[in-house]
C-alpha cells in the first residue's frame, strides 16, 4: 500500500421504529469499550459497499435487515499511519439476533435519536446518525 492510498470502508446506520419512535442501534468498539459506534469494516473484494456493510451488521451487532443504496454520510480518518474513507448507509433492522459472531466482545443498545449525544463521542459520527 502506498502512502496516498485510502482504504475504503463501509458502515450501516442501523435503525428501527419502536412505537412510532426512531431508534439507532449502537455497538461498543471491540473489547467492550465505552466508545459507542455503528458496525463498519473494510469493503471486501467481490462485494459492494452495501453488501459488505450488511455483513458487518450481522457479525458485529447481530442485526439483519435491509441496507439502502444511498450514502448518508462519509468520514475520513487516520489510524496507525493509514488513511480510511467510510461511507455510511441507512439500514432498516428487521431482526435482532440473540447470538452473533462478536457477541462476546461487544455490547449493543438501541437509543432514541434525541439521546445519541450521551453515547456517541465522535461529533462527526453523531451528525451522520442524526441524518437517518
Amino acid at each position: 500500500m502506498n502512502e496516498c492510498e485510502i482504504i475504503e470502508q463501509s458502515a450501516v446506520v442501523p435503525y428501527l421504529i419502536d412505537n412510532g419512535i426512531k431508534k439507532i442501534i449502537l455497538i461498543t468498539a471491540q473489547n467492550l469499550s465505552r466508545n459507542w459506534i455503528v458496525p463498519k469494516g473494510h469493503v471486501e473484494k467481490n462485494m459492494t459497499p452495501q453488501a459488505s456493510a450488511q455483513k458487518e451488521a450481522f457479525e458485529e451487532a447481530g442485526l439483519k435487515g435491509n441496507v439502502e443504496s444511498k450514502v448518508v454520510g462519509t468520514l475520513l480518518y487516520s489510524k496507525k499511519k493509514k488513511k480510511y474513507k467510510v461511507d455510511f448507509f441507512p439500514f432498516k433492522v428487521t431482526e435482532i439476533l440473540d447470538d452473533w459472531p462478536e457477541k462476546k466482545s461487544r455490547e449493543r443498545i438501541s437509543v432514541e435519536q434525541d439521546y445519541l449525544k450521551k453515547f456517541v463521542l465522535d461529533e462527526n459520527l453523531l451528525k451522520i446518525l442524526k441524518e437517518i
